[in-house]
């Protein structure tokens, strides 16, 4: 089964909701986690929105970094 919008959107909501821990370790963290998802879910539809995926997990794209 492919993976669709619904499940890159459980994703990203998942990594949202670590948000609560907000330490400069905690956030560079989600950042990674949420970076090394995008770079599965990317190979896995090509289609796959990078940018909005990281928005939608609250964390900066690397270059807003």
């Amino acid at each position: 089964m492919a993976m669709s919008r619904k499940h890159f959107e459980a994703i990203a909501a998942a990594v949202a909701d670590s948000q609560a821990f907000t330490s400069g370790e905690a956030e560079a963290q989600r950042f990674r986690v949420a970076d090394s998802l995008a770079d599965f879910c990317a190979a896995e539809n090509g289609l796959f929105d990078r940018g909005r995926f990281l928005a939608a997990c609250n964390v900066p794209e690397e270059s807003e970094r």
